[in-house]
This record gives C-alpha cells, sequence and structure tokens, in this order.
C-alpha cells in the first residue's frame, strides 16, 4: 500500500512517519473517500443514484444543500489528509478546523434539526464525535507545546 501511494504521490514527507497511526490511518481513509465521493459525485451527473454521508449528514442528490455541503467536508477532509501526507505546515491548521467543523455539524445533526420541525426523539447520536473530540484535544496540546503531532 505505502509503494502504490509512492508511486502516484511520490514520496511522503518525513515528518508523515512521526504521525500517530490512527492519524495517518484515517488520513489514508479520507484520501481514499475523497477520491469515492468524487466518483460518485461525477456518477450522479450520470443519473447513477447513490447516497453519501458523513457527520449525520446524508443526500441521495448532488442538487441539494445537504448534497453540496457533505461533498465540500469530503473535499476538505482530503485535503487535510493530503497535507498531512505532504508534510505541509498548513495541514496542522486546517486539522484544526476540520475537527471543529466536523464536531459543529455533529451536534447540529443531534440537536439543530429540531427546529427544523423534525421529531425531537429519536434522535441519532453520532459516534464520529468520539473520534472528533479526542483528535482535536491532540491536536490542541500538540499546538500548545509547538511540538510536532504525537501522542504524549
Amino acid at each position: 500500500m505505502k509503494n502504490f501511494f509512492n508511486t502516484i504521490a511520490g514520496k511522503p514527507a518525513d515528518s508523515w512517519m512521526s504521525l500517530p497511526f490512527f492519524i495517518r490511518a484515517f488520513s489514508y481513509y479520507f484520501m481514499l473517500s475523497g477520491v469515492v465521493v468524487l466518483i460518485i459525485a461525477i456518477s450522479q451527473l450520470f443519473g447513477v443514484k447513490a447516497t453519501i454521508s458523513i457527520y449525520g449528514l446524508e443526500s441521495k442528490s448532488l442538487l441539494t444543500i445537504t448534497g453540496v455541503v457533505t461533498i465540500i467536508v469530503y473535499a476538505f477532509k482530503f485535503l487535510v489528509a493530503w497535507g498531512f501526507y505532504k508534510g505541509m505546515d498548513w495541514a496542522k491548521t486546517f486539522a484544526h478546523i476540520d475537527a471543529v467543523i466536523g464536531i459543529l455539524i455533529c451536534l447540529f445533526m443531534i440537536f439543530g434539526l429540531i427546529y427544523f420541525d423534525q421529531p425531537i426523539f429519536p434522535r441519532k447520536i453520532s459516534f464520529d464525535l468520539f473520534f472528533l473530540i479526542p483528535y482535536l484535544i491532540i491536536l490542541l496540546q500538540n499546538s500548545r507545546k509547538g511540538n510536532a503531532i504525537v501522542i504524549s
């Protein structure tokens, strides 16, 4: 798998291997899912029916606000993952933004839809929060120290 990405994108930056395993794993996942979502988006233009979802957002069509927001979220996650992979300095800043946006979307999908004539119960609990909150905490702890992203 490592050789596959090295062939396509060149050798990853040295800082890539210093990242915690879970950040590298999620980066691979979001690079791959970003490509898959792009393929799904293009195929929907030709009439193929497919659903994309993240953080409780779910869309069966590109031509909805939810569809556009979902694609933008995936594109941003792809950008952050690519930045980590290439060792870009801006990737850490974008990762903070990505985590905060993800938490806000999850909270809105859990609590915010009450104001849009949606029933209060049953509510979907977004398990993404169980990953996003520790991810943001690790990012914030390490940015205060001025260190690379490591688990202390």
